[in-house]
């Protein structure tokens, strides 16, 4: 019995060491996007990549390495159309429905980012490939701009993803034009 209360004791020593490990805090650097659209947190051991779609596109080193897909979008795109939330929410399933034929959504409602009235979708089905996927995506509407934040990973995965999920959306802000 007293051999559990010393390891209960180290436990809640190592704890009370090291808050951010009780919280999961997730730890990286933040990123800002070139023309100041908005900053964001690249979790450590992810690595940023050149993709030509998306503002900036953040590869999970590790998952890389062993052949799996685990990557970040974010997107910011000046709006010229005067197309609402909804119909930007309806155009991503409609995106996802093509990508996975037999998609299921897990997650679909309202939601915030950095303020932002927003809407998140997370679904999972199998691409035409075959391959299983689980993907997050938040879409923020503000005054001029179009915010997008996506997560892909496979479903095995997504759970242990859910901490750098929460800390890369809680850590984004948008560019000073939408902060004013």
């Amino acid at each position: 019995m007293s051999h559990i209360v010393l390891r209960l004791a180290i436990v809640l020593a190592l704890v009370a060491a090291c808050p951010a490990c009780a919280e999961g805090k997730v730890e990286g650097e933040t990123w800002r996007a070139p023309r100041g659209e908005f900053e964001v947190l690249m979790p450590a051991g992810w690595k940023k990549a050149d993709l030509p779609a998306a503002t900036v596109w953040f590869v999970n080193e590790k998952s890389a390495a062993e052949k799996r897909s685990e990557f970040i979008t974010v997107n910011a795109i000046k709006l010229v159309t005067k197309k609402t939330l909804d119909e930007v929410v309806a155009s991503s399933k409609d995106g996802f429905a093509k990508l996975l034929p037999d998609v299921k959504y897990l997650e679909d409602g309202p939601t915030t980012l950095a303020g932002i009235p927003a809407h998140r979708i997370t679904c999972a089905g199998k691409t035409a490939a075959g391959k299983q996927v689980q993907i997050t995506e938040v879409i923020a509407h503000a005054a001029k701009t179009r915010y997008a934040v996506k997560f892909t990973t496979s479903p095995d995965r997504y759970e242990a993803l859910k901490p750098t999920i929460a800390a890369v959306l809680a850590s984004f802000k948008p560019g000073p034009e939408e902060s004013k």
